[in-house]
């Protein structure tokens, strides 16, 4: 099969939503807390995040893997505020989360990041396509430049999680999940389960039925894509196509994209999403342009140091919902077209229109629905409805 062949842009353009905030801006270079007081403080962080997240009322402790992977990111240059804590049952149920264990004032936290991640400890789809050109294809592999980036950081990820503890993200990957979130990724009890949390919104089982078919569909899309990977690349190392299902799966579910390339981020995409919170940024820490790092910090959209309660967990924007219209595909044997309406499927012959496509994309990516997805009903979706009305 030729991997090259398959054309999965939308799907990345969709359902990797995860976007990178503004511009570079330097991280408050004239504060009293510069970057050599940002470094000292990590020195403290570990234990006392240990400590914490031991302690926290509700919430299960961390794996070993996930200290690990804060270790690696203190130890690399990077920062976790002190009084952060990662949690493996967040407060909003969205599995792992990040949260604050002690009341922060606005003092506290005025000038300081909560994360910083030395821009060096990226996997980006530009480091996969540089790193892989000078080591593989010198040898004759196919150039990743001729994949899509989705497709480039997948084979990276792969890569580096055979290479196992000889790998550079070593800590970064053993702390990912065995199975991505995304619903194609899903073993069936657990589409199931996900798909009745979202059987009132979409209107009923007709409408529940349209999406499995179109989480099959990219089930079945992902499992072809990686038999082509394996094919294309397992004889310049070991790559199988399990390898590549589950990297694809962790990509397009904790990916965020920065034109022109996506990058997964080590700690940062530990945090759930929320409307309204911020994207993590790029800044350059100290002043200084060499030394840049993706940050998240207590300002709101307001451009207020907020203050951070015990207990209260902390968020990132995955995405800025834009309507889209809804995407025709071939539909079952009936051959019948169905029309949009209220999230529900109206039979009237043709092919199918799906309903709710960005609340769709959401549950293929992350295996849920962002309640805002729910609240806004695109144009076209008015339109159809009108038109049945009518």
């Amino acid at each position: 099969m030729n991997i090259s062949s398959i054309r999965i842009g939308n799907l990345v353009t969709r359902c990797t939503g995860r976007a990178l905030g503004g511009p570079q801006v330097a991280w408050l270079p004239q504060s009293p807390r510069n970057q050599s007081d940002v470094r000292r403080r990590t020195c403290n962080r570990t234990e006392a995040a240990r400590s914490a997240e031991s302690d926290v009322s509700g919430s299960s402790t961390v794996s070993a893997a996930v200290t690990e992977l804060s270790d690696w990111l203190n130890e690399s240059g990077g920062f976790v505020h002190p009084a952060l804590a990662v949690v493996e049952q967040a407060p909003c149920g969205g599995g792992r989360g990040v949260i604050c264990t002690v009341d922060q004032s606005e003092e506290d936290v005025a000038g300081m990041p909560l994360v910083l991640v030395p821009e060096e400890l990226l996997l980006t789809s530009e480091v996969a396509r540089y790193g892989f050109g000078a080591h593989y294809e010198p040898k004759g592999a196919p150039p990743l430049a001729e994949l899509d980036q989705a497709t480039q950081l997948a084979i990276m990820l792969a890569h580096e999680r055979v290479e196992g503890p000889d790998s550079f993200y070593h800590p970064y990957i053993q702390a990912l999940p065995e199975r991505a979130p995304c619903a194609w990724s899903m073993e069936p009890a657990q589409l199931r389960q996900a798909l009745q949390r979202v059987e009132a919104q979409l209107g009923g089982a007709e409408a529940v039925q349209v999406w499995v078919a179109e989480v099959e569909r990219y089930r079945r899309a992902m499992q072809s894509h990686a038999e082509g990977a394996e094919e294309r690349y397992k004889k310049y190392f070991p790559l199988t196509a399990d390898d590549f299902f589950w990297a694809m799966g962790q990509v397009l579910s904790r990916s965020f994209a920065s034109h022109p390339q996506l990058a997964l981020i080590p700690f940062i995409d530990l945090l759930n999403h929320q409307a309204g919170a911020d994207h993590p940024e790029l800044v350059t820490v100290g002043g200084d342009e060499g030394d840049r790092c993706m940050c998240i910090s207590s300002v709101s959209s307001s451009g207020t140091w907020q203050p951070l309660s015990a207990g209260q967990e902390l968020f990132i924007r995955y995405f800025d919902h834009q309507p889209q219209q809804p995407v025709s595909t071939e539909g079952g044997s009936s051959g019948n077209k169905g029309v949009v309406s209220a999230g529900a499927v109206v039979p009237s012959g043709g092919g199918v229109l799906l309903p709710n496509r960005p609340a769709l994309d959401a549950f293929l990516s992350y295996g849920y629905v962002p309640p805002e997805l729910w609240q806004r009903r695109d144009r076209a979706e008015e339109v159809a409805l009108n038109h049945v009305a009518v």
